[in-house]
């Protein structure tokens, strides 16, 4: 049986996270579908050896309609390509609206998320709320330090 994690970038500083993992997902023989979005942009193909499978294209503003836009954008097409791509989890990283989006995109779809880097804090940034609630969405947990792990089993 074929194992398939789906996994979501949405610019370069989630990607130097997760890179390793999908390294190690394939040493494990795991198929890594990678989706990206935001700040990659829509013409990149592959990141660092790995072939972009779907490329969600984002607004390039930062004001709050663009971003309501974008999270509706994440969450359709996200949804579409989960669901074509018969996955078994979607791996995500930090705190970002888009990965928010992808977020609720799986559990609608009732697909279990991996999420790295819950637990850290940002003060006076929306990033914390976006951090947290996926990390309350997720069902496991990669944690970059034992500080954060506790800071997950208080939430």
């Amino acid at each position: 049986m074929n194992k398939r994690v789906a996994v979501f970038s949405s610019g370069r500083q989630d990607w130097g996270i997760i890179a390793p993992v999908v390294q190690a997902l394939h040493g494990l023989g795991i198929q890594t579908p990678l989706i990206t979005a935001g700040g990659h942009g829509t013409n990149v193909t592959e990141l660092d050896g790995v072939q972009v499978s779907s490329s969600i294209p984002c607004l390039a503003a930062d004001d709050h309609l663009s971003v309501v836009a974008d999270a509706g954008n994440v969450t359709a097409q996200l949804g579409q390509f989960l669901v074509t791509t018969d996955c078994d989890a979607l791996l995500l990283v930090g705190d970002r609206l888009e990965t928010l989006a992808a977020a609720t995109t799986a559990v609608c779809l009732r697909i279990p998320i991996l999420h790295l880097h819950g637990g850290e804090t940002t003060e006076g940034a929306i990033d914390d709320k976006c951090r947290h609630a996926i990390s309350q969405l997720a069902a496991w947990h990669g944690v970059s330090h034992e500080v954060h792990a506790l800071c997950l089993r208080k939430m």
